[in-house]
C-alpha cells in the first residue's frame, strides 16, 4: 500500500487514506482512457474520485458492502459509473481497486 496524499480527522486522531498499486494503477488507466476524448473531463473524474476517497474517513462504514463478497469487509462508493472499492484499517482505509461499475468482480 502506498500513501495517496490524502488525510483526515476522526475523532481527534489523524486518519489518512492509503491505496493499493492496483487502484493507482486503475485509477491513471481510467484517467488515461477518458483524455482521450477530453483531457478537462479526465482531470475532473480524477479529482472527482480522489475527493471521494476522502469521504469514508469519517463514516467508514457508511458505503456499501461489495455485493460480490459475502464477507462484508470491503465497502465501496459510487463515482460517476466507477466503484472506489475500500477496506477500513485502524488509522483510516486502504483504497483496494477502482472500476468500472459494469465491470463484475467475481470473474
Amino acid at each position: 500500500m502506498s500513501d495517496c496524499g490524502l488525510f483526515g480527522r476522526e475523532r481527534g486522531a489523524d486518519v489518512q487514506v492509503l491505496c493499493s498499486a492496483e487502484a493507482l494503477e486503475e485509477l491513471e488507466e481510467i484517467e488515461l482512457h477518458v483524455a482521450q476524448y477530453s483531457a478537462d473531463a479526465a482531470n475532473r473524474l480524477s479529482e472527482a474520485i480522489l475527493q471521494r476517497a476522502q469521504r469514508p474517513l469519517d463514516f467508514p462504514l457508511r458505503g456499501r458492502a461489495v455485493r460480490e463478497f459475502e464477507e462484508g469487509r470491503l465497502r465501496e462508493s459510487i463515482v460517476r459509473g466507477y466503484r472506489l472499492i475500500y477496506e477500513v484499517v485502524p488509522d483510516g482505509i486502504e483504497i483496494i481497486a477502482v472500476v468500472h461499475g459494469a465491470r463484475d468482480l467475481a470473474e
